[in-house]
């Protein structure tokens, strides 16, 4: 969450029906959309980016969690030479 509340498979936060999606964007090309796994043994979500082509890579991370329509994004940028 946000609020920093961590994620596990049976807290109160749980990751069931949880949709997190990473928006990743190249030198301002169209939006690439890359599903996100959850580590259980870190508590965090996460996804292979692959850095083949240097540049600016822009990242949003979309979260949504319909059962308590509860949503966040997160935003970030950085360069690949």
């Amino acid at each position: 969450m946000m609020c920093g509340c961590p994620f596990s498979p049976q807290g109160p936060w749980r990751v069931d029906g949880l949709e997190v999606d990473a928006f990743i964007s190249v030198n301002g090309a169209r939006e690439e959309k890359l599903a996100m796994r959850f580590d259980p043994a870190s508590g965090l979500f996460g996804a292979d980016l692959g850095t083949g082509v240097p540049g600016l890579y822009e990242v949003e991370i979309r979260a949504w969690m319909p059962s308590a329509n509860n949503a966040g994004i997160g935003r970030i940028a950085f360069f690949v030479d």
